[in-house]
């Protein structure tokens, strides 16, 4: 008896391996159609290639008013360059610069001609061109689509406009306009078209191409350390984007060398009438120093008064550093005096004078680092760090000392520079007024005059940045395609093929296992299905509804399970199944033909009262049969028996209109007791019990009840009831047949 496997419902890898082994075909057919499509794909699949050009902005060159050498200072504490570069990138890339690349190169219609399965770009030079009527590219809404086709004798010109118009038209000649849903349109041949040259022109509305052109066309910075841009895209028409790379450059130049020349001109004039001012004031300051000396008779100013103030300036500078150094001695003082920081570094650094103080700061700070790592490692009672307290202690005292010896030193200082300051400021009041008034003058003259040096220079300056033709950027690298193409690559497409060929039947397999709702082989049985497995039958041959009469391995699958009935003692047999179409009367017709071939009486009733399958099966003409006998419209039992083979048949007979009461009834157990002594064997078709009842009603005469599973039709959700109708009992000595197995190694049928 076999058991339910316990595993989980997961699919099995091992399994699924050998099904995929055992399925190699499909790995063969699945390869060959991806590297087909493959094939497909790389011929009509036009190469792109990848364009780009670097430069770098030069370091001279201005934005917003500050220099690339000025953001370069920057850029050592993390601002300013990448943001610079990231606006000049913009203006770059701008609308206004892609829209004026493509009005100068004629980029809005695209030209492309078919050779092979591929569809090539013409740029610089193309074998026609296209004439629409005026202003129709400027007022266009829609794209245009317009497909040529050369043949023997005539064009045939197909016009697309978005999809809101198409027409399609017939020339024999392009000499002439053409009248199109969008207007006349003209051609202008180049060279002369051959029979079969095939020509796509696309026509794109310039606001929609300057967006697409802006997507495809990147401008990055290769470092964050440097100015070098790379712009690059991805095209099939590398020719174009190279072109278009090195418009946007010039164009970019020019627009910086225009604004660069404009803010100069601005410049100058301000410059120039800034100049002639400055120059008028100074003029006017000069005459009056030389009138105020010409008027008081000074040559030079007296050496004692500019003694006196130079020494007055020298009294007041060391007052300042005095008063300076009391109030770092006064913090010094607050800071040791306070609590807080008796375990803190004093501030050593801060300017003060007295080296003896210093010394001792350092010193104390010293032995209080070793107190810190000391405390690290050691607890507050620690013999050492208690020492080092003690130390401690004592040398802020000293401190303490030392500053109050320090601040009355500067305190002494402090009062004698104050006396000698008042001193010389008493002299400095006998300098005569004229004096005073001389010198503010000279410093009104002072001031004009650098005013007016420097602006003279500044318009030197903007002279030359005026007459500069030094572009803002450097080219590096121009614009350049790379030797090979980025896309369709032959390695990736062949290789992606193959492997998606190999994984796509792994895939399929793989669903099909999880999407499986149908017990398919004795391993699926075992894990589904309680009942004990009496043998499984392979697939029949198509057509062959009796293969128990030739010689092959499903007639010695039979004759292994006729067997096992003998051996069990099994007269009545019962042969149900959960469902339709899963071969119950297959089974039961078969089996009952091995049994007689035995030479045993054997007795075949087909009790399938509602679908009765026997005679045409056994390709019988009955008439009448169970039906008639019990409901008694016929009562002689042997002339209702029919014989084919040696076997004995027993047909349903007649429709019943009540099954079920006609099994339940006594004919029946009289029928049955007849038989039982008339025959060595009796098999009995029935019903299905997943639906019907009429099944149970026969159950109290069998011996055996086999119950049909067929291989991909039984679903793994009946197994629930077949188990339940298994425990409960249900049907007397059930067991199971696993009908229609796909392939089956051993002949025996176990």
């Amino acid at each position: 008896m076999t058991t339910p496997s316990k595993e989980n419902d997961i699919v099995d890898l091992k399994k699924l391996f050998l099904k995929c082994l055992h399925n190699w075909y499909w790995f063969a057919g699945s390869v060959i159609l991806c590297v087909v499509l493959a094939l497909f794909y790389y011929f009509s699949k036009t190469p792109v290639y990848e364009v780009s050009s670097t430069f770098k902005f030069r370091e001279n060159e201005q934005s917003n008013g500050i220099s690339f050498g000025n953001s370069s200072m920057l850029n050592m504490f993390g601002i300013g360059g990448a943001t610079i570069n990231s606006d000049e990138t913009e203006i770059i890339n701008s609308r206004a610069i892609m829209r004026q690349t493509i009005v100068d190169l004629d980029l809005q219609t695209e030209y492309r001609k078919k050779k092979g399965m591929r569809w090539y770009g013409q740029y610089p030079s193309c074998d026609l061109e296209i004439l629409y009527p005026v202003q129709f590219c400027d007022t266009m809404r829609r794209t245009t689509h317009i497909t040529l086709t050369r043949t023997k004798r005539a064009y045939r010109i197909a016009v697309k406009y978005g999809d809101l118009a198409k027409s399609k038209h017939a020339v024999f000649s392009l000499d002439e306009p053409v009248r199109t849903c969008i207007g006349d349109i003209s051609f202008l041949l180049h060279t002369d078209l051959k029979p079969g040259d095939k020509y796509r022109i696309k026509t794109t509305p310039l606001p929609s191409l300057v967006d697409n052109y802006r997507k495809i066309l990147k401008a990055e910075e290769i470092s964050k350390e440097t100015n070098v841009i790379c712009l690059q895209t991805v095209t099939d028409m590398p020719s174009r984007a190279e072109a278009m790379i090195r418009r946007m450059l010039a164009l970019y130049d020019l627009s910086s060398v225009v604004d660069k020349r404009l803010q100069a001109s601005n410049s100058e004039r301000f410059i120039d009438s800034r100049l002639s001012l400055v120059a008028s004031e100074l003029d006017s300051v000069e005459n009056s120093v030389k009138q105020y000396k010409i008027r008081n008779q000074i040559t030079n100013l007296s050496n004692e008064a500019i003694l006196y103030l130079q020494n007055t300036d020298a009294y007041q500078k060391q007052i300042v550093g005095i008063e300076t150094q009391q109030n770092l001695i006064r913090y010094i003082q607050e800071f040791v005096q306070d609590t807080d920081n008796t375990f803190n570094l004093i501030p050593a650094n801060l300017g003060v004078q007295d080296q003896s103080l210093v010394a001792l700061i350092q010193e104390y700070n010293t032995l209080l680092l070793r107190r810190m790592k000391l405390q690290r490692a050691a607890t507050d009672d620690n013999p050492a760090l208690l020492q080092i307290n003690e130390q401690l202690e004592s040398m802020r005292g000293n401190i303490l000392t030392s500053i109050h010896s320090v601040r009355d030193g500067l305190e002494i200082t402090h009062n004698n520079l104050l006396r000698q300051e008042q001193a010389y400021n008493a002299r400095t009041e006998n300098v005569p007024a004229q004096e005073k008034e001389y010198i503010a003058q000279m410093r009104q003259q002072n001031i004009k005059q650098a005013i007016y040096l420097f602006l003279y220079q500044k318009r030197e300056e903007n002279a030359i940045s005026l007459i500069s033709t030094v572009t803002p950027t450097r080219i590096i690298d121009t614009a350049q395609t790379t030797p090979d193409a980025v896309a369709p690559r032959k390695k990736i497409v062949f290789g992606g093929a193959l492997l998606v060929g190999l994984l796509l039947p792994v895939i399929v397999f793989f669903v099909l296992e999880l999407l499986n709702t149908k017990i398919r082989n004795r391993e699926e049985y075992d894990k589904y299905i309680r009942l004990p497995l009496l043998g499984q039958l392979n697939k029949a041959p198509k057509g062959s509804l009796l293969p128990v009469l030739s010689e092959n391995t499903l007639s010695e699958q039979l004759r292994f399970l006729r067997q096992k009935l003998i051996e069990n003692k099994s007269q009545v047999i019962l042969v149900t199944s959960a469902g339709t179409g899963e071969g119950k009367t297959f089974v039961a017709s078969n089996l009952a033909l091995s049994l007689s071939l035995l030479n045993k009486k054997v007795l075949l009733i087909d009790a399938n009262l509602r679908n009765p399958k026997v005679a045409t099966v056994l390709q019988l003409n009955a008439s009448y049969g169970l039906t008639d006998y019990l409901s008694q419209q016929q009562t002689g039992l042997s002339s209702l028996i029919t014989t084919k083979d040696a076997l004995d048949i027993l047909p349903a007979g007649s429709a019943a209109l009540h099954p079920n009461e006609l099994l339940n009834s006594g004919s029946l157990v009289t029928l049955m007791s007849t038989l039982r002594e008339q025959y060595d064997y009796i098999v009995i078709d029935t019903a299905r019990v997943g639906t019907f009842s009429d099944t149970f009603a026969l159950a109290s005469f069998a011996d055996t009840t086999l119950f049909v599973i067929r291989s991909s039709v039984t679903t793994q959700s009946s197994a629930n009831y077949i188990n339940n109708l298994y425990e409960q009992n249900r049907l007397p000595h059930t067991c199971a047949i696993l009908n229609a197995v796909a392939s089956c190694d051993n002949s025996a049928g176990c």
